[in-house]
């Protein structure tokens, strides 16, 4: 006969569920900027700048067969703060919008799963963005400056809102180009709409006291006061002081030595 007992009998815990594979969000961004000597770049993203304060590091092993302007798809690796992109492919070429730079886009709204492990990132991928980033920014403002120097030089109508757009985009103002010649003193030799180019650069801070060439000791004011003429100097010393200023005569016609 079957008899009660006191023994309780332990039931074997079922075995729990195999986790699910964590899935990774994809970023759809644009290729900023690459420096093909320092072998990295940045990927920009609006929503991603905003949360981090930085754009996305991209490192060459991932750079390979694209363009600057390319836009993208990555995931994210984030190293002490810093987020640097893996997994990137190319959704479509250069953007027609920008030969640089594009608008800000936002992240995929779709999720991809993960296949396999992330190949893990070569050590050279850890470099301090930060310190990349600089140098990135340093070339693009040494490009803008360039822009404005040819703008500078330039008769085109358009060439004014050109050196607008290159001040507004990091030109430097007191730039020099080849012969060593500031861009007030480009413009100012400038005989169509100079004096309205010297005048924007003044108001971007351009510096009348900065020699007008390495080697000499001569100030830009004095440069012009002698290359140009005494009221075309006078006139560039008034704005500079942020007085009331009346140009007599205008670049648009010719020099008394040229008569």
């Amino acid at each position: 006969k079957l008899r009660e007992t006191d023994q309780v009998v332990a039931l074997e815990p079922e075995a729990p569920e195999e986790p699910k594979p964590k899935e990774k969000e994809t970023y759809i961004g644009e290729i900023k900027s690459f420096n093909i000597m320092n072998g990295f770049g940045f990927i920009q993203n609006a929503t991603l700048k905003e949360k981090y304060g930085r754009d996305v590091f991209l490192h060459e092993s991932q750079f390979e067969g694209m363009k600057i302007g390319d836009r993208v798809s990555f995931t994210l690796q984030v190293k002490d703060g810093k987020p640097q992109a893996l997994d990137v492919k190319r959704v479509s070429k250069k953007s027609l919008l920008s030969p640089v730079l594009a608008p800000d886009l936002s992240p995929a709204l779709e999720q991809t799963q993960v296949e396999g492990e992330a190949a893990e990132a070569p050590d050279t991928m850890l470099e301090e963005p930060a310190e990349a980033e600089k140098a990135a920014d340093a070339e693009e403002r040494e490009k803008q400056s360039r822009r404005l120097l040819r703008a500078c030089a330039s008769e085109r109508p358009c060439s004014l809102e050109e050196m607008k757009e290159a001040l507004e985009a990091g030109a430097e103002v007191n730039t020099r180009d080849v012969t060593g010649q500031t861009a007030i003193m480009v413009s100012a030799l400038n005989m169509r709409g100079g004096d309205r180019k010297c005048k924007l650069l003044l108001e971007h801070n351009a510096d009348l006291e900065l020699t007008s060439d390495p080697e000499s000791t001569k100030t830009t004011l004095e440069w012009v006061k002698e290359r140009i003429n005494p009221n075309f100097a006078e006139y560039l010393e008034a704005l500079s002081k942020g007085e009331a200023a009346k140009l007599e005569m205008t670049l648009d016609a010719p020099r008394a030595d040229e008569l």
